[in-house]
Parts: structure tokens; C-alpha cells; sequence
């Protein structure tokens, strides 16, 4: 399962293993997408009040 080992697999490797259709890459890209902009809207929100916030996103 392509998605379950992504660790140590490139981009390509995952695609070229996965066989998408471009549905199912446009949704991928929109997921990713979604998540990113929660996750920064959540730093924003945390950042006043939470000296940990950094670090949890692995950003020091």
C-alpha cells in the first residue's frame, strides 16, 4: 500500500506506485491543501498563548 510506507518514497515513486487518476490527485492536492491551512490557522490561534507550538510542527 503505497500511501502506508510513504516514508523513504518520493513523490514519484508514490504516484507511479499508486496509480491515481487525476480525480484522485486533484483531491489528494485539495486535502493536503485543507490540512495545511488548519494546521496554520490553529498555530495563529495557539501562537499567543503556547510556547510549544513551534516545536510541535517541528519548527524550532
Amino acid at each position: 500500500m503505497g500511501i502506508a510506507h510513504h516514508r523513504g518514497l518520493d513523490w514519484a515513486q508514490l504516484v507511479g506506485d499508486a496509480h491515481p487518476t487525476k480525480a484522485e490527485l486533484i483531491i489528494i492536492v485539495v486535502t493536503l491543501n485543507l490540512k495545511l491551512n488548519f494546521v496554520n490557522r490553529q498555530k495563529h490561534k495557539k501562537q499567543a498563548n503556547s510556547a510549544n507550538c513551534g516545536r510541535r510542527y517541528g519548527q524550532n
